[in-house]
């Protein structure tokens, strides 16, 4: 199933199942796999995502590059995750509301740049 749904709608009781209002009976990483269906299914060509892999676990957040990795589509994406941020083309430094840093991952996140000065052992990780 689309996502990792299937787990999901199955235990709602299949594609007739009901979903309380707002969604209330799922979990937060569900309504993410919902919301990726969605915007997977749509005609969309560019995504700005905000944390999409928060609240997800590891297939989840490879769900999220398989979206939006596609050959055709482009995102702008909001992290805090240094882990997604490497897999992106260019990397922005934002503080204060102000661009501070741009630059492909290999040399934002390098040894001695100024993000890995900021985020210390972080980057280690």
């Amino acid at each position: 199933m689309a996502y990792g749904l299937g787990n999901v709608i199955d235990r709602l009781g299949g594609l007739n199942g009901k979903l309380s209002e707002a969604g209330r009976n799922l979990s937060s990483g569900e309504i993410r796999r919902v919301l990726l269906t969605r915007l997977a299914l749509g005609q969309s060509r560019f995504f700005l995502l905000d944390e999409p892999d928060d609240a997800l676990d590891a297939r989840g957040a490879d769900l999220v590059m398989h979206l939006i990795d596609r050959p055709d589509t482009g995102a702008l994406v909001i992290t805090h995750s240094l882990a997604l941020a490497r897999r992106f083309d260019e990397i922005w430094v934002m503080e204060d509301g102000r661009l501070i840093q741009q630059g492909p991952p290999s040399t934002i996140l390098a040894p001695g740049s100024l993000w890995s000065a900021r985020m210390g052992e972080e980057l280690a990780a």
